[in-house]
C-alpha cells in the first residue's frame, strides 16, 4: 500500500495547509474514486444513502464556516466511518449510515491519527477513500497511517496486536 506521504506527493495534494471543500472535490475527481457522491456539511446529507457511495462531511452545519473533515464509505452492506481524531460519527451521520435498527453496523476508526495542531484532515479523508476504492482493508489503512504518522507498528507480540486492533477499529451497533 502506498504511504500517505507518497500518495500526497504523487497526486500533487498539498499538505502544508488545510483543504477547502472545493479542493477536496477537485482532488476526489482527479483521483477518480468510484463512488464519490460529494462533499457535505453535516446538515446537508441526503435523506437516503445509496447502495455504493462515499463522501466527505464537515462536522459543522451549512450556516457555519466549517471546522473538520471526516469521511464515510459504503459498499453494499459494508459501512466505514473515518474521523482522523478518532471521534465517533455525529447523530446526523449515524442516521444517514444506519437508518434502521436492522441495518448493518458502522465500522469506525477510534484511533487518533491526526496530530493536534495540524491541518491534514481533508488530505487523510482523500487518502482513506482512495485506498478503500482500491480495495485495501480499512484496518490495514489505519495501521499504515498509525505506523507512518506515529511510528506505531503492529507485529511482534500477539496480545499487543489484539489490543491495538481493538483500539483502532471499533465495530459499533449504533442506535
Amino acid at each position: 500500500m502506498q504511504s500517505f506521504k507518497d500518495f500526497c506527493t504523487s497526486h500533487d495534494i498539498k499538505t502544508n495547509e488545510s483543504l477547502s471543500n472545493f479542493d477536496i472535490i477537485n482532488y476526489m475527481k482527479k483521483l477518480k474514486v468510484k463512488y464519490f457522491k460529494g462533499y457535505f456539511m453535516k446538515d446537508e446529507l441526503n435523506k437516503r444513502i445509496g447502495r455504493n457511495e462515499c463522501g466527505v462531511v464537515n462536522l459543522q452545519n451549512s450556516d457555519e464556516p466549517g471546522s473538520h473533515h471526516c469521511c464515510y464509505y459504503k459498499k453494499g452492506n459494508e459501512k466505514y466511518y473515518f474521523d482522523s481524531y478518532g471521534l465517533l460519527p455525529t447523530n446526523e451521520m449515524i442516521k444517514y449510515l444506519k437508518p434502521t435498527k436492522n441495518s448493518s453496523p458502522i465500522i469506525c476508526s477510534t484511533f487518533i491519527i491526526q496530530k493536534f495542531g495540524t491541518v491534514i484532515c481533508g488530505q487523510l479523508c482523500c487518502y482513506v477513500l482512495y485506498m478503500l476504492d482500491k480495495e485495501h482493508k480499512f484496518l490495514d489503512i489505519l495501521l499504515s497511517l498509525m505506523d507512518e504518522i506515529h511510528g506505531i507498528k503492529a507485529g511482534g507480540d500477539l496480545n499487543e496486536d489484539i489490543n491495538l486492533v481493538h483500539d483502532v477499529s471499533l465495530i459499533a451497533e449504533l442506535l
